[in-house]
Formats: C-alpha cells, sequence, structure tokens
C-alpha cells in the first residue's frame, strides 16, 4: 500500500477525516551512503511540468487550472526550496480540489526530480538535475472513489430553529462535495443572522470518511447566540476624515434591531464617499448587557487632493481633451469639490469653432439629513455645433436624496445666463428652472455591467425671464442588460431614450435646449446633430421631442479583448409627439480593451441611410461602454 503526501487547503484544513483500516504494513529501509552535497543554483530554476490523472481528462483539466507549478512555469523560482515549496503547495490545491468533487480518498504525489517533494532530499536532487538541463516535475493524482454523504446531523441548534439537511444540499446518497457542507454552513450562518442573530456561528464540524463503503458522516455544530439591537458606532482607521460624519451617514438609531442589510446599505452609503478607498462594516464581537452590540467601521482613506487628464476623439468633433484638480475631503467631513477645463474641436481651422468649457463642481455628504447629499456648481462654456453658437454662464444648487438602496432623488434650482447666434441671429435668455430628476439603478458595475436595470427620468419646468414664457422638458431613459451564458462573456445590452418639449412652441424654445440626434451618444454613424429637424434652407434646428434606440452584443474574446456589434436607431422630430418618420439606423462595430477603471471604447461605425452630409463612416474613442 502507498501513501502519498495529501495535506488539506484553507478552508477545508478544518476538515476532520478518520480513516478506519485494518491492514498489516512492512517494510525494510536499506542504509546508503548520502551523496555530496551539492551547489545551489546561482540563476533561476527552469523546469518542466507533467500533469498524470489517467483515464480523466475534465480531471487532468482542472488540475492543469489550479496548478501553481503550470501558472508561474515562465517564471522559474530563485532556488530548489522555492521550488519545493510550488510543488507543495500544488499538493494542497489538487488535494483541495478532489474533495471539492467528492474524492476524500485519493492520492496526490508530486515529484521534483524524481523525488517526492515532501522528502528531505528533494532539493539536493533538484540542484544535482540542473546539470541536464530543466527539472522534471510530475503531479500524478489517483483520485480514488467519489463518496456520497451518509449521516447527516446539525446539532446545538438553537432558539428553536430547526436546520434540514436536505434543504441545504447534504442528502443522503447524494455526491459528497465538500463545497456543500461549506456552502451549507454558510447558509445557515445568513439564515440566522437575517432573524436577529449577529454572532450566530458554525464554530466545528466532524467529518468522518468511511472508506470501506465511501461514505462520508458529517456533524455541523451551530451556535445562534442571542438576539441583539444595534448600538453605537466605533470608527477606525480614519486620518483626515471626521469620525462624526461616518457615525451620521448611519442609516440607523441605536436600538433598533441587527439585520445584515442594515449594515450592507451602511457600507454602499460609505464607499460613495470620494474620500474613502475602503469601508468595512461589521459587528463586535460581544453583545452588552443592555442587549445591543456595537458597529464597528473601518475604512480606509485616499490622498485628499487629486488631479487627472484625459483626451477623447470622433470623426464628429474632432480632438477634445481636459484636466482637473479636485479635493476630496475639502473641510474634513467628505467634501468633495473639482475644477475642470475641457476644450474641444481642437485642430480647426477657425478659433472661434473651439469649444470651452469651465466648471466647479461642490458636494457636501450628510446636509441635510444622512440620506442627503448638497450638489452645487458653476459652469462657464462656449459650444460650437452645426445647429448654433453659444455662450452661457450657469448657476445649481440642489439635493439628492437616496429613497431607497437603488433609486435617487434630485431637485434643485437653477440660473442660466446665455447668448446664442444660429441662422435666426443673435438672441440673449436668461432661464430659471427648477430640474427634478429620479434615477434608479441597480446594475453590477458603473462602467461595465453585465445584470440589471437603468432608468433615468427628468422633468425641468423653465422660464424665461426675458419674455415670462414657460417651457417644459421631460425626457427618459431605460437600458438593460444580461449576461446569456453564465461566464459573462456574452452580455446583451439595450438602451431606448424618448423626450419631449410642451407648453411652448418651436421657435419660444432656446436652440440650446431643443432636442437633437446623431452622432456619438446618440446615433452613431450619423453626423452630430444630423439626425435632426432642419428649416427650409437645411440648416439644423432642432426639434420638440425625441426618440433614440440602441441594441449592442458584448463578447468577450479574451479577458481583456472584446468586441462588439451594434445598431442604432433614432430621430429627433419637430413636434412635441415623436411621429416616427424617417428614423436614422447606424450600425457598426465596435473593440473594447478591458482595463481595471472599465473598458476602453474604440467603435467604427456607417449609416444605413445616410443624408446630404452625412459621413460613410465614423470613429469614436472612450473610456466605458456606449451606455
Amino acid at each position: 500500500m502507498a501513501f502519498g503526501y495529501s495535506p488539506l487547503m484553507t478552508p477545508l484544513r478544518r476538515l476532520l477525516i478518520s480513516f478506519a483500516v485494518a491492514a498489516a504494513l512492512s517494510w525494510s529501509a536499506f542504509a546508503q551512503d548520502a551523496p555530496p552535497p551539492a551547489e545551489e543554483p546561482t540563476g533561476g530554476v527552469e523546469y518542466t511540468v507533467e500533469i498524470i490523472v489517467p483515464d480523466d481528462p475534465d480531471l487532468a483539466g482542472a488540475v492543469e487550472n489550479i496548478s501553481l507549478l503550470v501558472d508561474r512555469a515562465d517564471t522559474p523560482p530563485a532556488s530548489a526550496g522555492e521550488l519545493v515549496s510550488r510543488a507543495l503547495e500544488d499538493t494542497a490545491r489538487v488535494t483541495a480540489l478532489l474533495y471539492t468533487r467528492g474524492r476524500y480518498g485519493g492520492l496526490v504525489t508530486v515529484r521534483t526530480a524524481g523525488v517526492p517533494a515532501a522528502e528531505p532530499g528533494a532539493e539536493a536532487a533538484i540542484t544535482r538535475a540542473l546539470a541536464s538541463g530543466p527539472v522534471p516535475v510530475t503531479v500524478t493524482v489517483d483520485p480514488g472513489p467519489q463518496f456520497v454523504f451518509g449521516d447527516i446531523r446539525i446539532e446545538g441548534r438553537a432558539n428553536g430553529n430547526d436546520f434540514d439537511p436536505a434543504a441545504l444540499g447534504m442528502v443522503e446518497g447524494a455526491p459528497a462535495l465538500s463545497d456543500r457542507i461549506l456552502q451549507a454552513e454558510q447558509q445557515i450562518v445568513t439564515a440566522l443572522r437575517n432573524e436577529g442573530y449577529p454572532l450566530a456561528a458554525v464554530p466545528s464540524r466532524e467529518v468522518i470518511a468511511d472508506h470501506a463503503t465511501s461514505r462520508l458522516d458529517v456533524t455541523l455544530h451551530v451556535e445562534s447566540g442571542e438576539k441583539a439591537n444595534l448600538g453605537g458606532v466605533e470608527v477606525l482607521g480614519n486620518e483626515k476624515l471626521d469620525a462624526d460624519l461616518v457615525r451620521r451617514l448611519a442609516p440607523f438609531e441605536a436600538g433598533e434591531p441587527y439585520h445584515p442589510s442594515t449594515l450592507a446599505r451602511y457600507r454602499d452609503r460609505l464607499r460613495e464617499l470620494p474620500i474613502l478607498a475602503a469601508a468595512v462594516v461589521r459587528t463586535g464581537d460581544t453583545i452588552a448587557p443592555d442587549g445591543t452590540i456595537p458597529v464597528v467601521v473601518e475604512v480606509s482613506e485616499r490622498l485628499p487632493r487629486v488631479v487627472g487628464a484625459g483626451a477623447f476623439y470622433s470623426t464628429d468633433d474632432g480632438v477634445a481633451v481636459n484636466a482637473y484638480w479636485g479635493h476630496r475631503n475639502l473641510f474634513g467631513n467628505g467634501e468633495d469639490f473639482r475644477i475642470e477645463g475641457e476644450i474641444g474641436g481642437l485642430f480647426e481651422s477657425d478659433w472661434a469653432d473651439v469649444d470651452m468649457r469651465l466648471a466647479m463642481t461642490f458636494m457636501k455628504p450628510a446636509l441635510p439629513t444622512a440620506r442627503d447629499d448638497l450638489l452645487a456648481a458653476m459652469t462657464f462654456t462656449r459650444e460650437t455645433t452645426d445647429a448654433y453658437w453659444r455662450e452661457a454662464a450657469e448657476a445649481e444648487i440642489g439635493i439628492r436624496r437616496r429613497l431607497t438602496e437603488n433609486l435617487m432623488l434630485e431637485a434643485g434650482v437653477a440660473f442660466e445666463a446665455t447668448r446664442i447666434e444660429d441662422t435666426n441671429g443673435t438672441q440673449e435668455y436668461l432661464l430659471l428652472s427648477a430640474p427634478i430628476t429620479a434615477t434608479f439603478d441597480n446594475t453590477d458595475d458603473d462602467l461595465d455591467p453585465t445584470s440589471g436595470f437603468r432608468y433615468l427620468l427628468e422633468a425641468e419646468p423653465i422660464i424665461d425671464l426675458g419674455d415670462g414664457g414657460l417651457i417644459n422638458v421631460f425626457s427618459g431613459e431605460a437600458s438593460a442588460y444580461y449576461a446569456i451564458d453564465e461566464a459573462e462573456r456574452f452580455v446583451l445590452a439595450g438602451r431606448v431614450a424618448a423626450g419631449t418639449i410642451i407648453g411652448a412652441a418651436l421657435d419660444d424654445v432656446p436652440i440650446s435646449r431643443r432636442f437633437f440626434a446623431g452622432g456619438g451618444g446618440s446615433v452613431r454613424g450619423f453626423a452630430f446633430q444630423s439626425a435632426s429637424p432642419r428649416d427650409f434652407a437645411d440648416n439644423i434646428i432642432g426639434g420638440l421631442s425625441l426618440f433614440e434606440a440602441s441594441l449592442e452584443l458584448r463578447a468577450r474574446v479574451t479577458d481583456t479583448i472584446g468586441i462588439v456589434p451594434f445598431v442604432d436607431v433614432g430621430r429627433a422630430f419637430e413636434g412635441p409627439m415623436p411621429d416616427f418618420g424617417d428614423l436614422k439606423i447606424g450600425a457598426g462595430i465596435g473593440l473594447r480593451y478591458l482595463t481595471p477603471i472599465g473598458p476602453l471604447r474604440l467603435d467604427a461605425a456607417v449609416p444605413l441611410n445616410p443624408g446630404p452630409g452625412d459621413p460613410s463612416f465614423s470613429l469614436y474613442l472612450g473610456l466605458g461602454q456606449a451606455f
């Protein structure tokens, strides 16, 4: 009978495997002269790896995927001892892999230069083998029989809680996969904590493998602890950020019943603060005599000051660059202040055609309540489009409130002084508005979502202080994301947008407030604003309504490269309701380079039903998906 070294890897290290074997063993040892010591290699230890798993190519592939030796084969270890460490780590990894497949009697042997890595002579054998070239390493796996669940017991169930092993995925006679044991423990703990027991745990387990019958008996010992209410907040790790702000942002009052979702909401709220790189919210270790448990918040701060710059390009708008400076904790209470400048349409023949924008924004959290943010902004703009030329100064102040975990409402007051030149000459406006925005977002990622929905509804009544006219602007946008496969390598993404202006004739609405379609972010492939109403002289004048729709298939070819075929359709309309006539259609394909901060996007699009002056194709470069 041969025995291989098979240590358990965390978190399976705690599994207790008891063997009941009746056998007689005999062995003999032959003394040999010890070989002379070999010199340690001065360079990297190059090696080759062979995976040997007889008659099970699926398991062989899984072993190769989790093997540290295979993963780091292109990076030779610095010494023989480091190669042995890799071999021992692989022994633990492969053993844990066998347990996830219910194979508790398997044998894993990793040999370096023909010597088992666990033996004292392994390093010397490696050093000697280097003289002949790369060191041969073999990973041999005998998976053994698959075990099934036998007797399943859950003990220590307190406070009337009763857990059915079958409901937890541990059914007698079913494959005894180690993951199911760990998942069952997590389900028990989660269920108890959802019932108000913050210290619920499975402190120990007993797992007995009967190798004669290939059955696995499991006993889980459960401790629920006592129910508790939430107590005070202790803040750790803050340096510049005031701890009182962290406490004010708590979405609960001391004395409220404990529930994990409350702490999750608290964590998510804290992570919205630009000054925080990380936030962990947990309960303390003990329940106080008054029945409360403290809440511990551990935070990690970013550097308070930040600078950045960016560049963008499209065949419609040319080259644009921007730069910004910001302070993430201006007065010590998480205030975010930013100054940003942008210049677009660079390398145009006329300097008057260059777009410029300077903006200052300010956000103060927890004002007036913990659910709110105070927002303020001032913007100076010079904008040049095919439809108009505009200079404007704008100021806005408002409140953003979190109604639920995914739903936000923002309301404010804005003032705009603007001068516009278009085909009708030069007009000056003083506009006072009260924009209201509702946003719902339950997607799984801001820049590259694979599931969920986004909805945006906006209403903005505008008073023209010059003539007292009232303009009512309404718009909305919805997008949805659905992963076709479990690995989320293929994602369908769709977007629909619409808008209308009521209460005013087209000529009474400042042209900068009308709806336009065409270009990046709208109907790709068409010139910017070209899918919009025109006057008798074919000048773009914008409309009182809008409809747009987009569909993309986001396919990840590799871990860093993606391809996105897409189609866009849309148009702005002269009347307050879309008539869906002469919709413009653009189609194309995009390339995505996936980075840690989001995908770098390059889209190439063509108009399928172009009009006069529309390009034969367009290119768009930016960061993040198109929507």
